[in-house]
């Protein structure tokens, strides 16, 4: 089973994060694609960031193989 979301981030970890009280996990092949230099890598993110990410779900385990970061722009 697949899954494609976005979220704000409630909290983040060494290898999972967590949004709207699930945990997602990354997978040690997720790519990550971002537009904004302070965010390269997986443990540059922080609580609040906004991102949008898809993976897949095995035994109930949410495994996260992308995540793309874009710089909001102010309104």
């Amino acid at each position: 089973e697949t899954f494609e979301k976005s979220g704000y981030i409630a909290s983040v970890g060494y290898d999972k994060f967590t949004i709207r009280d699930q945990v997602y996990r990354i997978s040690p092949s997720a790519k990550l694609k971002s537009n904004d230099a302070n965010r390269k890598k997986f443990s540059d993110f922080k609580k609040g960031d906004e991102i949008y990410f898809k993976g897949k779900i095995l035994n109930g385990v949410h495994y996260v193989d992308f995540i793309l970061y874009e710089t909001p722009t102010p309104s």
